[in-house]
């Protein structure tokens, strides 16, 4: 009987072993992001497999559960998972590809049902731990190579370790043991153990292709508040004053939602007061996933790519900043759009009439004449046409703009310095253009705490691929509700309302499967409105009613979450 259990004992190691070896990735259940989780905050979910973490700061951890060799028994788990309460919950892969060879000692050897006494193995070194179905593989390490691991064998064997062996292992299968797993090791943080140098450092060289993949960390500030810099290091666009005379439905809203968490005590009047303002300050700092994702903002931004160097599209963008170097570069360029810029850099330096005229006639000649036209522009194209205004010559370069490569945008600077001239050339009518014109997305509203703060929250919570092409569509829309904005109409605003009624709705749908779910949600609503309350003040700012604000602020919003969070419609 005793040999029999012996064979099945190495027979069981050896499948295991081999199962490892052939795989070519490790998959792993990605639960989320936590601020200071403990293990006992996971119960429910324990005997569905190991449950470890990955410090991503000081307090706030990334917790995963179980490791497979095969993404059907990972998704197995997955569903499992899932009906105890964790609906976000994700399969997250990483290809040995990304790792490397790495040398360990294995201790022992425990199933996920088994107690491990981490006070018993951590006079052994720095632990890891390796994990398999219901199987955890207690290592030590990590060694550079074969020879220092073997001069710490005889000291580890000493320590009682009597089966522990030198083995090879992938970097990507390794994950170090923290106070998460072993929160009652108290000593394991100040542990030190005299072994040889030259050890592998603790970073392992893991990519993870999941949706959470998260840098390393930094820590979270500690004013969650602060108007920072932009990702650009240049003074962040100025932020609109939210005015506490005006009493609007958004603010109610945002009353509400800070009543349910207790931050705010005062009657629901509307009015966004110093009760109002100090109460979602207080919330800031004391809902733990709205802490959460202040810290995630860093990783979630995704900064304006700058176009490429030389190209006609970045020498249009620095004509605004560096004229003399855009204006040499448009030069070499034969593209009706680059002579049209010439032409405007010109008549603002108020010289060469004539080659104003010259370049402008010439660049609508080529944009049009001759081409298999959609449309009929709104001009005469053959006409020859003398510019002593401003007005008509921005006019005519919207025409050009609109009518070339739809992957050359208009210029942000061209709007932020013509504000006037640009939304009767490029928004004539009273109804949005329908004109599929591009417009650079400087992402100037996601310079607001509250913006980005929303826009890290959808982020998170998209439950599906986007493509990156809707992506820049709303970019470019909502780049033109910053830059061009005008009153909706009736149609447009109730479809507005709708939308935002449907996804308000879907995600309490979503809500009542989990309290984290909740939790999450009422973080999402809190930003939600403090962003459309900033948003009202930035239209009103710009000459609009307050009616006609909500519905402008109600659409930028749209058009900043919709790629994201259309599953919760």
């Amino acid at each position: 009987m005793k040999q029999n259990a012996i064979f099945s004992f190495l027979f069981c190691c050896l499948v295991f072993q081999l199962q490892a070896q052939q795989a070519t990735n490790f998959y792993t259940i990605q639960l989320g992001a936590f601020l200071n989780p403990s293990i006992d905050d996971f119960k429910t979910i324990r005997p569905l497999g190991h449950i470890y973490a990955e410090q991503m700061s000081d307090q706030l951890q990334q917790i995963y559960i179980g490791g497979f060799s095969d993404e059907v028994n990972a998704t197995k788990t997955l569903d499992a998972v899932k009906r105890k309460g964790y609906p976000d919950a994700f399969v997250s892969k990483r290809s040995f590809k990304n790792g490397k060879d790495v040398t360990v000692i294995q201790l022992a050897v425990k199933t996920i049902e088994e107690p491990i006494e981490w006070n018993r193995f951590a006079d052994a070194g720095k632990l890891y731990t390796i994990v398999y179905g219901n199987k955890v593989k207690i290592v030590t390490g990590l060694f550079a190579n074969n020879t220092i691991a073997q001069s710490n064998i005889g000291r580890i064997k000493a320590l009682g370790f009597k089966d522990a062996f030198i083995k090879k292992v992938n970097s990507v299968e390794v994950h170090k043991v923290s106070t998460f797993e072993a929160e009652n090791l108290t000593s394991y943080k100040e542990k030190v153990i005299a072994i040889k140098e030259e050890i592998i450092p603790d970073e392992l060289p893991e990519e993870f292709e999941s949706r959470g993949a998260i840098p390393d960390a930094v820590p979270i500030p500690d004013d969650y508040t602060i108007i920072r810099f932009n990702k650009k290091g240049l003074p962040a666009t100025e932020v609109p004053t939210i005015r506490s005379n005006v009493k609007r439905r958004s603010v109610m809203a945002l009353q509400r939602s800070l009543k349910t968490e207790k931050a705010y005590t005062g009657s629901i009047d509307g009015l966004y007061g110093n009760g109002t303002k100090g109460a979602f300050e207080q919330v800031m700092l004391e809902h733990k996933q709205l802490q959460k994702y202040q810290f995630l903002t860093s990783y979630y931004y995704t900064e304006k790519t700058a176009s490429e160097a030389g190209s006609l599209q970045f020498y249009i963008d620095e004509l605004g900043n560096r004229p003399s170097l855009a204006l040499n570069g448009l030069a070499q360029s034969t593209h009706p759009l680059a002579k049209a810029y010439q032409a405007y850099a010109l008549f603002l330096e108020g010289r060469k009439e004539t080659r104003v005229n010259e370049l402008m006639n010439t660049a609508i000649k080529e944009t049009f004449q001759g081409k298999q036209l959609k449309n009929q522009p709104p001009f005469d194209y053959r006409a020859t046409y003398a510019y002593d205004n401003l007005d008509q010559l921005i006019l005519h370069l919207s025409y050009i703009q609109t009518a070339s490569d739809k992957e050359l945008a208009a210029p942000c600077w061209l709007f932020s310095k013509h504000p006037t001239e640009t939304l009767k050339a490029f928004e004539p009518f009273d109804n949005f253009s329908a004109d599929n014109y591009k417009v650079e997305t400087c992402k100037h509203f996601l310079d607001w705490s509250e913006m980005e703060l929303l826009y890290t929250i959808a982020v998170d919570l998209n439950a599906k691929t986007t493509s990156k092409e809707r992506i820049n569509n709303h970019e470019n829309v909502l780049a033109r509700l910053y830059h061009l904005a005008k009153p909706l109409s009736d149609e447009d605003s109730k479809r507005v309302n709708a939308w935002t009624d449907d996804l308000l709705q879907g995600m309490q749908n979503w809500a009542t499967q989990s309290v984290l779910n909740e939790q999450v949600l009422s973080a999402f609503k809190i930003t939600y409105y403090q962003s459309q309350v900033r948003l009202e003040d930035f239209y009103m700012d710009k000459g609009f009613n307050k009616t006609e604000a909500e519905m402008l602020a109600i659409y930028a919003l749209q058009q900043l979450l919709e790629p994201y969070l259309e599953s919760y419609l």
